[in-house]
């Protein structure tokens, strides 16, 4: 799902040669990073080089997007923000209040890989996934170990679809239009 993203970026933003992954450090981003990107934290993709940080403070999550341009990112995909904490307290920043920060100083779109992370206030959209699908495949799976299926004998089971979802209001921001057949494709939010 993320090479389409990236393929789908690209066409969006044509001249990206640089793209930063933003992901608080759960186990669940630790999973992505070693699944999708085969732990390397930068690699070409293509043309485009892709940057992974895995952040688990919200000072370092702060800096990190203000000084995206500086660093030459084109872009950023902010995602599982869950657990981002706030400095030496400990205490969890929270989902809403990362994405809408991260949206509203980040100098440079933000993109997103779950329905939760676009909105007008949040990033710009993006080939993202829906939690049913994921609810859909957990039951599936727990069907087949009531059958008397080995959980030892199930592979993990990884996104295959997506639906691509853009904010209105993102778009307009910066000044983004997409291409006629994804605009097509593409569920528009306010």
């Amino acid at each position: 799902l993320f090479l389409r993203s990236l393929v789908y970026l690209s066409e969006i933003l044509p001249d990206m040669k640089k793209l930063l992954v933003l992901m608080d450090d759960s186990t669940t981003s630790r999973i992505v990073l070693t699944e999708t990107f085969r732990n390397r934290i930068s690699q070409h993709i293509g043309e485009v080089q892709v940057d992974v940080l895995l952040i688990s403070q919200w000072d370092t999550w702060q800096a990190k997007v203000l000084d995206a341009d500086s660093y030459g990112f084109d872009a950023i995909i902010a995602t599982l923000m869950h657990t981002i904490r706030n400095g030496d307290e400990q205490d969890i920043v929270g989902f809403d209040k990362v994405a809408r920060w991260t949206s509203t100083n980040s100098p440079v779109p933000t993109f997103g890989f779950w329905i939760t992370d676009v909105g007008p206030d949040k990033a710009t959209g993006g080939l993202v996934l829906f939690g049913e699908d994921q609810g859909k495949a957990a039951v599936e799976i727990a069907k087949r170990i009531l059958t008397g299926e080995s959980p030892g004998s199930i592979l993990p089971v990884t996104a295959d679809r997506g639906q691509l979802v853009f904010s209105q209001t993102q778009l307009h921001r910066w000044a983004l239009t997409l291409p006629p057949d994804m605009l097509g494709n593409s569920v528009i939010l306010p």
